[in-house]
């Protein structure tokens, strides 16, 4: 059972982020501000938009986005609210994954399934560490699912307990919502 939480944000929030503009980098999205914010509004703004996906990356000089967050800015302009679902999705961080796909000791040309794979952090490990390796990624939100085909993973919706492939290792975090 996934939980929800309403965030509303003030009219100096919303303008900033009307502010905005948007464009596609790679396979991201990149939201750029319009100059330099104060630190308090900065970090109202920053909320809205880490609720939304976006997680700024100082190398691009903007908040960097898995899959196109314009629909969701959309909605936030119109009712100055977020609906955020929160569903147990915890990005694996890369040193962590490095050394989970090392543990693995993963089978050369192996499959490897990854049941909950958010945005695909252990999947790219295991790639990393051996790039033979036939990675399919499970997951349940969809945009995480076009997030993952969007880096050319191979992703499918779907709760992983209806997985009937075969796998040699399965790399996954448990889920750390409400104990799940």
């Amino acid at each position: 059972m996934a939980l929800t939480k309403t965030l509303k944000f003030d009219e100096e929030v919303l303008s900033v982020i009307n502010g905005m503009t948007w464009e596609q980098r790679g396979n991201q999205f990149a939201g750029v501000l319009n100059g330099q914010l104060d630190r308090k509004l900065y970090q109202s703004t920053n909320k809205a938009l880490a609720a939304m996906g976006g997680k700024w990356n100082r190398s691009e000089q903007a908040h960097m986005f898995p899959s196109d967050p314009r629909p969701q800015v959309d909605g936030l302009l119109d009712s100055g609210a977020l609906t955020v679902e929160r569903d147990g999705y915890f990005p694996t961080p890369p040193e962590i994954g490095e050394l989970m796909a090392q543990m693995a000791e993963l089978v050369p040309g192996g499959a490897v399934l990854e049941p909950s794979a958010g945005t695909g952090e252990l999947a790219e490990a295991v790639l990393r560490a051996d790039p033979t390796q036939q990675v399919v990624c499970g997951e349940k939100n969809a945009e995480r699912v076009m997030a993952l085909k969007a880096k050319g993973l191979d992703a499918r919706q779907w709760d992983f307990l209806e997985y009937e492939g075969v796998a040699n290792r399965i790399i996954q975090n448990p889920p750390f919502e409400d104990l799940q």
